[in-house]
């Protein structure tokens, strides 16, 4: 309408005519219409939106109720995939320092330059990830013959046959209900969702093929089931062109992999005999956690007995690609091949003779006490093993490894892995290095290098590759070690601390590096064996997922509450508050920072406008209908005393035995006092414990006669704090009394008619509203003290020394002018970032409190020093300018040290 009436504007136009005034109504009816019609569809654009976003939110809610109840029934048996899920459910709720890249489809050769095709990148790829299983390319024509050739023989010294070693229909059953979903298939398809329709169907037709086709009975598995297709996956988003960059994924088999789990859990019988007592991750029970507390648990127990304590950690490259296959089962003599294999480790050729025929003599699983049947069937999983690059026609014949991507793959890692700790134990207790601990640093310098080449020459001979870096292969030792004088210790080219370490068999030496702190088993080891660090990685973990939900999820009160507080406790809660078992919150300091932490967390359940104005931690825990932070940590040591009094280790119930006794109430058992006065309140049973003469003693027989008694108790306490905490009013105040007399407020500001009870709480107001800092901030302009020449290694350690020394501060008035606030700033700058940087989570920042260090010389003289003895007339001109405090300055500082506690 628009181009007709304009159309015809200019055709009147171009004929000196106007429009009559019939066709100027019609205009006007015609406008009208198109502002009613685009109004319609406006409104109606309105509508549609709105209704489209309530019907999102209801079905995210409804989405949310559902994963709530998943919670409630599953008891967070996935909290990564839940986590995925509801990140899903919220997509745009993404961390802005979280960047999503997809790796090119290109890869630098070893000339450095790029493939030029995809035959030439898969080329390179497949000799890359072959190099690692010492693998090599094989034509298929060629396959049968080396499968035939391989030194891995399950008839040797046989036939074999045992029928408890045989499957049954039930165990594959079970297998197939198992089965995660959501899987990538294999090369034949099959995908775990297809087999749990009907579970009983999937296991009568497999139990036939376990045995018809030539498995259990002829000890020969089909080709297919030996090998899969490799996916390679970036490990980070720089250097994404390298080919050590990523990391590969095999997808076999799923047939395949129900079989294997089913020769798992037979191997996972005979580990239990062999494995290390501080061997944890393969056999249920035995958790990380349990190592990390023994780790703990010692460094706490030198501390306190005055010894010199040393951590030495390992990382092995590539663990399940170096595992040498022949040392696991009995082969055919083959050392050509196992020298090939010791070779590509590094190992030099005079060693290798006495090296292969030693490893060609192990057979790891048959000292374990597997039945030769099963040992035969382990030898028949471990020959012609395959890969092939996925899309690619190149196959790849492995000979090393423990079959990564296989159910089996870590199970056949921890036989070469006990038969490692085994030797090295063995060999560290003939040196008399077992467990060192030293009362001087040079001793324990000793004992800790002729440990490390101990182990490094081990893992060599094990066929294990170590990796030297101060994440990887370190050693920490404790930070009340005087290292000045230790003549070994050396810098790298980077600058860091080390020593260097002798490897016998290969001939060579590594550069071992000297760390303050170390990512240990997901928790953080600290040199003086304090959980701080810890505590903040570990909150700095929990804020990462819980921030960029916060909004969208945890405080949007469009959620109904149950649900939010659901999936706040699956998500963020439950990560935070299952470390706090295994720390050792001795001291009050790090005990209240993990409980402020604690509340933090559950603060996301909540929003306020004002900064200031945040709600109590009552009201917190009373709307999240959580348990106070001491019954939390209460409760997680129950589930975890609980676990180690039936599972162990033997080791770790010494470690803590010996601690309490020693330490008492500074020991991991020792902390089971506050648990008692915690839950006493609450439940009578544990008011009775803690009334005994030795509650914890008391506490610890009673759990192992009955352990599910504590956690019980834990429980009762917990239910009895939140219903008492139903009852709590924000707004409730204490009756007042007749002799109610007004509080004294003493402490008044010096630039305003502020008046504060305490003095602490007039500082804190004078620095943030007037910028007045505390005096002794003035005089802290290095990491040494200029009054009594003693190093504290931190400005922040200084300014303590500075601030309860009333000599010392004294002494510097006299000294130095007081520094202004930007140059404070500057002088504390390198603490505050480190502070900043382990508030993120970066322990590498932690930095360990060593002893202070006293220089000895004369000290910088005052202004009344300089003229001491001296006449007017013998007095020089120069040193008139000498600094002299001003009175006002001075009254200050007398004024600060007269009001001190």
């Amino acid at each position: 309408r628009l181009k007709m009436l304009g159309f015809a504007a200019f055709v009147l136009a171009a004929r000196s005519r106007s429009f009559s005034e019939q066709a100027r109504i019609a205009a006007s009816r015609w406008f009208y219409e198109m502002d009613v019609s685009i109004a319609a569809a406006v409104d109606a654009q309105h509508w549609l939106t709105s209704a489209v976003r309530s019907a999102v939110k209801r079905d995210r809610i409804a989405f949310l109720q559902g994963l709530a109840d998943q919670i409630a029934v599953t008891n967070l048996k996935d909290p990564l995939r839940l986590y995925a899920v509801v990140r899903r459910a919220f997509p745009k709720a993404k961390a802005s320092w979280r960047a999503s890249f997809q790796a090119l489809p290109a890869v630098r050769l070893l000339d450095g330059t790029l493939a030029k095709d995809p035959t030439e990148r898969a080329d390179r790829w497949t000799t890359h990830f072959g190099d690692q299983e010492a693998g090599k390319v094989t034509a298929l024509a060629d396959y049968e013959t080396d499968l035939r050739a391989s030194p891995f023989q399950p008839a040797l010294g046989g036939p074999h046959f045992d029928i408890m070693t045989l499957p049954s229909l039930m165990e594959v059953e079970q297998q197939i209900v198992r089965l995660p979903p959501r899987k990538a298939a294999g090369p034949d398809s099959i995908t775990a969702e297809t087999l749990r329709v009907c579970p009983t169907v999937a296991a009568r037709s497999f139990l036939p093929l376990f045995l018809k086709f030539k498995v259990s009975l002829s000890l020969r598995e089909p080709t297919p089931w030996r090998g899969g297709h490799l996916m390679c996956l970036a490990k980070r988003a720089t250097a994404l062109l390298d080919c050590e960059a990523f990391r590969s994924i095999l997808l076999a088999s799923l047939p395949a992999k129900i079989f294997h789990r089913l020769w798992r859990d037979r191997l996972s019988r005979h580990l239990g005999h062999v494995k290390g007592d501080l061997q944890a991750g393969q056999l249920p029970g035995v958790g990380v956690d349990s190592i990390a507390l023994a780790v703990r648990t010692y460094q706490a127990w030198a501390k306190h007995q005055g010894l010199k304590s040393g951590l030495l950690f390992f990382d092995v490259k590539a663990a399940f690609y170096k595992v040498v296959r022949q040392a696991l089962v009995q082969t055919e003599p083959d050392d050509a091949g196992l020298i090939c294999l010791l070779q590509d480790l590094g190992v030099p050729g005079d060693a290798l003779p006495e090296l292969a025929q030693k490893l060609q003599a192990a057979a790891y699983i048959a000292e374990a006490g597997a039945s030769p049947h099963l040992q035969a069937q382990i030898t028949d999983l471990l020959r012609g093993t395959w890969f092939r690059l996925d899309g690619s026609a190149s196959l790849a014949v492995t000979a090393r490894g423990s079959l990564p991507g296989d159910p089996l793959a870590d199970i056949l890692f921890s036989f070469s892995f006990a038969a490692y700790l085994k030797g090295a134990e063995q060999a560290l207790a003939a040196r008399g290095l077992a467990t060192p601990a030293a009362s001087q640093a040079s001793e324990l310098c000793d004992r800790v290098l002729q440990a490390a080449e101990v182990l490094s020459e081990h893992a060599t001979a094990a066929g294990m590759q170590l990796t030297f870096a101060p994440d990887k292969t370190a050693v920490m030792l404790a930070s009340d070690c005087e290292l000045r004088s230790e003549t070994r210790l050396v810098k790298d080219d980077t600058g860091r601390p080390g020593f260097y370490v002798q490897n016998a068999i290969l001939q060579c030496r590594h550069f071992l590096p000297l760390v303050a702190s170390y990512k240990h088993l997901g928790g953080i080891l600290t040199s003086n064996a304090t959980p701080g660090a810890d505590n903040q990685f570990r909150f700095s973990q929990a804020q990462a997922t819980l921030r960029p939900l916060y909004g969208r999820l945890f405080s949007a009160t469009g959620i109904p509450l149950a649900i939010r507080r659901t999936l706040l406790r699956a998500l963020v809660i439950s990560k935070f508050v299952f470390s706090g078992a295994s720390s050792l919150l001795v001291a009050t300091t790090y005990r209240r920072q993990w409980c402020q932490m604690y509340v933090l967390l559950w603060r996301g359940l909540c929003r306020w406008a004002q900064r200031d104005r945040a709600p109590h931690s009552y009201e917190v825990l009373q709307r999240a209908h959580a348990a106070s932070p001491l019954l939390a940590l209460a409760q997680m040591r129950a589930v975890l005393l609980q676990r180690i009094l039936k599972h162990g280790p033997d080791t770790l119930l010494h470690l803590l035995h010996v601690h309490w006794r020693e330490a008492g109430a500074k020991s991991c058992l020792g902390l089971f006092v506050e648990d008692l006065h915690a839950v006493a309140p609450f439940a009578p049973a544990a008011a009775t414990v803690l009334s005994m003469p030795d509650p914890v003693e008391t506490l610890l027989e009673k759990a192992s006669d009955e352990p599910a008694w504590w956690p019980a108790q834990v429980r009762k306490a917990v239910k009895g704090f939140t219903c008492r905490l139903e009852k709590w009013e924000p707004g409730l105040t204490p009756a007042a009394t007749q002799m109610d007399v007004p509080d004294p407020l003493p402490f008044v500001c010096r630039w305003c008619n502020a008046a504060f009870r305490l003095r602490k709480h007039l500082a804190v107001h004078e620095a943030r509203r007037h910028g007045s800092l505390c005096p002794a901030r003035h005089y802290t302009p290095t990491r040494e003290c200029l009054a009594c020449l003693k190093l504290f290694h931190s400005v922040e350690r200084c300014l303590y020394h500075v601030k309860t020394s009333r000599s010392c501060l004294l002494r510097l008035v006299h000294l130095l002018p007081p520094m202004d606030l930007p140059t404070i700033r500057l002088a504390e700058q390198e603490d505050s970032l480190r502070r900043k940087a382990l508030r993120r989570g970066q322990w590498q920042a932690f930095v360990s409190t060593t002893p202070v260090a006293q220089a000895f010389g004369p000290k910088a003289p005052v202004y009344s020093d300089i003229f001491l003895g001296l006449s007017e007339d013998e007095t020089p001109i120069s040193r008139l300018g000498f600094y002299r405090p001003p009175p006002a300055t001075l009254q200050w500082i007398l004024d600060y040290i007269e009001g001190a506690s």
